[in-house]
């Protein structure tokens, strides 16, 4: 089958979760023997991919919210999370790559992408489905809450919120098959469009890059309770650019962080990720240990205790979490970051949503290290269990196929 794949941003270096995703949906699909065709954004030049059965077109172009784009919205019908995604360019690409390579279905990434496959299907008439990575609106919704009902930005956040839930809604209605990425947004998603073919596709991993088998993990296991036995370390894992992540590293540095240390007063925190904010840096002699971008994030997660994902903006599934339990860690996070995640204390993932609570509870797997050690086997197994790249991109196909099937 040739699937072309249309994505709001060119994932490879896989820097952060949103990359990560993308990224490995468009390998496994060549990796489950099918030709993909992906057409993505991006501003810079970068080296051509080879991989047998991957094909790569870049659009030049930077979605990003300019202040003249933010302007521009306040006299638009449509979002701003939708238009700024609009080029005639790579209108242009999709259709002449459906031409001449004969594309059999179209997936998009992110509802921001859906229009362009959406038309291009009604102009080829081929089947169509995208990912919803995210229930957009609720992001914009939930972001303008944090703010007094007289700030001009909740005026604003919330404008949009209701302009991408009217046309989230929409292509919702109109694809032939959506897939949610956990069971609440499904659910949500079938509230704005009560007859979609909403098919769960849950985000994943590749076990085999977050653990090993055997006497080598027997070795690997040994070594970190050896390098961890004198030290406490907390690990937070995530990419800073995106302004609800650096809102949540500030809630817990300043309301949680402090109990831990109050409690357990050698504890390290470990703050990995790319563009960490320089109000970070100004924290010493609190235990903050700021690692920026690793290239080896399983060998930072060997080297921890515990995980952390504060989070209190957000949809769709928090790859980090489960990366983070698939590399042998417990994860403390709030109900909303955890949201999605069909994992429970059992198995290693633990929300809370008050400081105190959330520092307890890490306190009590830092000073319990054989719970704590029994607890990062248990996520492991979970997590290979329920979450992978390959089931989840193996549900997609399926649906693709039975599409296709019904359009002959």
């Amino acid at each position: 089958m040739k699937i072309l794949q249309i994505m709001p941003q060119y994932p490879w270096p896989t820097i952060d979760g949103g990359k990560v995703g993308l990224a490995n949906i468009a390998l496994q699909y060549v990796a489950q023997g099918h030709e993909v065709h992906l057409i993505c954004y991006h501003d810079a030049p970068v080296e051509p991919l080879s991989i047998h059965g991957l094909h790569v077109h870049i659009i030049d172009h930077a979605p990003r919210n300019t202040p003249w784009r933010i302007a521009h919205s306040l006299l638009r019908r449509r979002a701003l999370y939708m238009f700024k995604h609009d080029t005639a360019e790579l209108t242009a690409v999709v259709d002449q790559i459906i031409t001449r390579e004969h594309i059999d279905v179209i997936h998009a990434d992110h509802t921001c992408m859906a229009p362009i496959a959406r038309e291009a299907s009604l102009k080829h008439g081929i089947p169509w489905g995208f990912r919803l990575h995210n229930v957009e609106w609720m992001i914009w919704d939930r972001y303008a809450e944090k703010f007094p009902v007289w700030h001009p930005s909740r005026w604003y956040l919330s404008l949009q919120a209701a302009r991408i839930r009217r046309e989230e809604s929409q292509l919702l209605a109109d694809a032939d098959v959506v897939f949610a990425i956990t069971p609440v947004d499904r659910d949500r998603a079938l509230e704005m469009a009560p007859h979609a073919n909403i098919v769960i596709a849950p985000a994943g991993v590749d076990p085999t890059q977050w653990s090993h088998e055997g006497l080598l993990n027997d070795l690997l296991e040994d070594l970190r309770e050896a390098l961890l036995e004198d030290r406490f370390v907390v690990v937070m894992a995530s990419t800073y650019r995106w302004v609800h992540n650096v809102d949540a590293l500030q809630w817990f540095v300043d309301k949680v962080w402090p109990l831990v240390r109050a409690g357990v007063p050698d504890a390290e925190f470990h703050v990995i990720g790319s563009d960490p904010p320089a109000w970070l840096f100004v924290e010493g002699g609190q235990g903050i240990v700021v690692r920026g971008f690793v290239d080896d994030l399983a060998g930072a997660y060997a080297n921890a205790n515990v995980s952390v994902a504060p989070l209190f903006v957000g949809s769709g599934m928090r790859l980090k979490i489960i990366e983070a339990m698939a590399a042998g860690l417990p994860v403390v996070a709030t109900t909303i970051s955890a949201e999605g995640i069909e994992l429970f204390e059992s198995d290693g993932l633990f929300r809370y949503d008050e400081p105190e609570q959330m520092a307890e509870g890490i306190m009590e797997l830092l000073r319990d290290r054989p719970a704590s050690r029994e607890l990062g086997v248990c996520a492991q197994q979970a997590v290979a269990a329920k979450y992978t790249w390959a089931a989840s991109v193996g549900v997609m196909l399926r649906a693709f196929v039975t599409l296709k099937s019904g359009a002959e």
